[in-house]
């Protein structure tokens, strides 16, 4: 005989008033501006971290095999963070002024799984 456990009822949860709190701060967010697409910042944000990026494999091709490479090594880490929050806002459409310059991850990651069936990667065949 299987057991089930009683349905979940608002009462036993304190979820009143959630919403609305929820909603009023999300009102308070959005009169301050911070929903606000910012590309002009991004542009300038991303032209910077490209810019650090090269200039750090450009100084682990120039250093060579030396212990300085660590310093750069840590150097890029920062970098990489940085590229990660780009694209992480990026993910969550807040980089460009129209939601369509992103495009959906989940579309591509389609197109990509089903063009690798039989025929390889975007319909080249396989050697």
């Amino acid at each position: 005989m299987a057991v089930t456990p009683p349905p979940l009822r608002c009462r036993a949860l304190p979820c009143h008033g959630v919403r609305s709190a929820w909603q009023g701060a999300r009102r308070k967010i959005a009169d301050a501006g911070l929903l606000r697409r910012r590309p002009g910042y991004y542009a300038l944000r991303i032209t910077v971290v490209t810019a650090l990026y090269v200039s750090g494999w450009a100084a682990v091709a120039l250093i060579g095999d030396s212990r300085w490479t660590l310093t750069v090594a840590g150097f890029l880490a920062v970098v990489f963070g940085q590229v990660a929050l780009i694209a992480h806002d990026a993910a969550h459409r807040q980089v460009f002024r129209r939601r369509r310059a992103v495009g959906d991850p989940a579309r591509r990651y389609k197109m990509v799984v089903d063009s690798s069936s039989d025929e390889g990667l975007a319909g080249i065949q396989p050697a």
